[in-house]
């Protein structure tokens, strides 16, 4: 047997192990209510998003509601992502589905770290004001934004995101 693969062996059989723990489980289920909330949240504020919600741990948001409303917001997803990106948040814009366009108009949001962060549907509320002001807002509501984001991740540490 060659050894150039056993890392690889190893890191399942840890994905393995960690995933039939308990723990695991509660914090995938916490992933889809979280995801589901947050979903609630953005339509709240005016993003689409699509089949109105979701059944699994990340949900895509249509931004074109949002277009007309903040004519001085990002022009499309590849635009919004930059300025999340900028205040500390990693999200993927995405071509939507029977979009005539042709550019990114989507966002694809997953909410695993959120949940592995401690974070509950509650707290949605507080991402969904992020993403909206992020969208909307100017310089200073960008910076007022990262400042919000260095409070939540200072509030719901990753520290023992994988602790045994």
């Amino acid at each position: 047997m060659a050894s150039n693969h056993l890392q690889t062996i190893a890191a399942a059989a840890w994905a393995l192990k960690r995933a039939s723990t308990q723990a695991f489980h509660s914090v995938m289920h916490q992933t889809v209510r979280n995801a589901q909330a947050l979903a609630q949240a953005l339509m709240q504020r005016d993003f689409g998003v699509l089949t109105g919600g979701t059944d699994c741990h990340m949900l895509m948001a249509d931004l074109r509601p949002l277009y007309k409303k903040y004519p001085d917001g990002p022009k499309d997803a590849n635009e919004y992502c930059d300025r999340l990106e900028r205040i500390g948040v990693s999200v993927n814009s995405k071509k939507l589905p029977f979009d005539p366009s042709g550019k990114a108009n989507g966002l694809r949001v997953g909410c695993t770290i959120l949940a592995q962060r401690g974070m509950k549907e509650d707290d949605m509320q507080d991402i969904a004001d992020i993403f909206m002001r992020t969208f909307a807002g100017d310089a200073d509501s960008l910076d007022r934004c990262r400042r919000m984001v260095g409070d939540i991740c200072t509030r719901f540490t990753a520290d023992t995101l994988y602790a045994e």
